[in-house]
């Protein structure tokens, strides 16, 4: 994790990627005050006896079941709506959506503001999780987080009839 300096109320935002081989993330630090659009996601963390391996700056990092799935459906929102520089509209068209139920497209906030999916914070990545003197500081800003984001994800897990 690249560190963060709490008097100016930093912030680590993710940016994910499918490649082939997985889900490829980067953080980003940034200033809460003066940070890019970007979403939060809300889910449960889920059991931490079953984990994945996603990229995370370059190394492999360990994630929760919930979360990885989480990571791969938004990774392939991202794509298949053409929200990643390097996929083609053309690419997009000719893949499916990621949206099981089309009535969402009306209230999809992202149709609006489509910059908004290149940052996303999620605690267990954004957050050094292993380090309490940068956890406790990052976990008093989280209101401010998700009140500063374009909006909230809300993960109920795959087998939700309109996830992603």
């Amino acid at each position: 994790h690249p560190p963060l300096d709490h008097a100016e109320r930093q912030i680590r935002l993710l940016q994910v990627r499918e490649k082939i081989g997985g889900i490829h993330c980067a953080l980003q630090v940034f200033s809460l005050d003066a940070c890019p659009a970007f979403v939060t996601l809300s889910y449960v963390w889920g059991h931490p006896d079953t984990q994945y391996d996603i990229t995370l700056n370059g190394r492999r990092f360990l994630v929760r079941q919930n979360l990885y799935a989480a990571l791969y459906h938004i990774a392939k929102h991202i794509a298949l709506r053409g929200f990643e520089p390097h996929v083609s509209a053309r690419e997009a068209e000719t893949q499916p959506s990621v949206i099981a139920n089309p009535s969402l497209d009306t209230v999809d906030p992202t149709k609006r503001l489509p910059n908004c999916w290149k940052y996303i914070w999620i605690d267990a990545l954004c957050i050094n999780q292993e380090h309490i003197s940068e956890r406790n500081p990052q976990v008093r800003l989280m209101s401010e987080i998700h009140k500063s984001a374009t909006f909230v994800l809300v993960w109920l897990g795959s087998h939700c009839e309109t996830a992603l």
